[in-house]
């Protein structure tokens, strides 16, 4: 073979070979931290990067995805001495891979720890009622506690999120039974409301009925009172203006007498009446005396009121 020709080949080898190794080659969603002989040199992007072999060299690459870190149930222990298990997850990403490789060592491992520490901590700050109730107010709070932490390790914490709260199966039975009790007392309660709204509907509708009711007689009585009187006035005025007025009167209130003695009498009730003896034989010869005469006659159609009975001049 030529020797020209061999070192040409040689030459091209070699180059190749050397462009092979400085080429650098980044996945997409990832960074990769250069150093130069042991010194670091830059931070790599995603994509096609030329280095220098044999000087430079790749020393980590860091994923620029949101990450999570999560620990299992763990014991804490309440203010009211509660023994509780509770995990959690922190949602977590890298913004700056420099600062979190050179800054902070194993720094996953020091996230998960922080988080099962602040987890314990703010857990024991609380009652159990609180726990149960506020587990966003308590994300809030330890998320505001690790990002104190862990400033200066190039990440953005974004959001902590509390497990289910694990308690103890005794303590679990004695909250139900409560919650029983406390439905069963609101359901009394509001019962018991409703029946005494309902008492008082009725009262008030009862008393408004009783109130029409007694309107409704006033009125009917007022009205019956004002046409009585109106009549008597009438009757009043007629047998005052005329000469034999007293023999008319007394001629009505015999007849009234006997009407209200034969109603009396056609009663199916028993009763007692006391009769005058000297007021019926008076009033039968008024009425014979009437059915004789045909009636009794218009004022003034003779010289006295009923001429066929005077009954001023009868005795029994």
């Amino acid at each position: 073979m030529n020797p020209l020709l061999g070192g040409a080949l040689m030459a091209v080898l070699a180059g190749a070979l050397l462009l092979r190794r400085s080429l650098c080659i980044v996945e997409e969603g990832r960074e990769a931290l250069v150093q130069r002989l042991g010194k670091y040199q830059a931070t790599l992007p995603p994509g096609m990067n030329i280095i220098i072999p044999g000087v430079d060299r790749i020393v980590y690459e860091q994923p620029l995805a949101e990450q999570i870190v999560e620990i299992g149930p763990k014991p804490c222990t309440t203010t009211d001495a509660v023994t509780v298990q509770v995990g959690g997850a922190l949602y977590w990403k890298v913004v700056d891979s420099r600062q979190f490789h050179y800054g902070v060592l194993n720094g996953a491992q020091l996230l998960q720890e922080s988080l099962e520490t602040q987890i314990q901590t703010q857990i024991g700050k609380l009652n159990l009622d609180t726990v149960l109730t506020s587990q966003q107010v308590i994300n809030d709070e330890i998320l505001r506690e690790l990002q104190a932490v862990t400033q200066g390790w190039g990440l953005v914490l974004r959001r902590v999120e509390l497990g289910d709260v694990g308690i103890p199966e005794s303590l679990q039975q004695s909250m139900e039974r409560q919650k029983v009790a406390e439905i069963d007392s609101r359901a009394t309660k509001l019962r018991s409301e409703g029946e005494q709204e309902a008492e008082i509907n009725r009262a008030r509708a009862t008393a408004r009925s009783r109130e029409l009711v007694a309107q409704a007689e006033y009125q009917a009585r007022m009205l019956e009172v004002e046409t009585t009187t109106e009549a008597i006035a009438k009757i009043a005025d007629t047998l005052a203006k005329h000469p034999h007025g007293r023999e008319a009167l007394q001629f009505l209130l015999a007849q009234k007498y006997l009407e209200t003695t034969g109603a009396i009498a056609q009663s199916a009730n028993a009763k007692v009446l006391f009769i005058d003896p000297q007021v019926i034989p008076r009033d039968l010869r008024a009425l014979m005396h009437l059915q004789e005469m045909g009636g009794p006659q218009p004022f003034g159609a003779t010289g006295t009121l009923y001429p066929w009975v005077d009954l001023r001049a009868e005795s029994p």
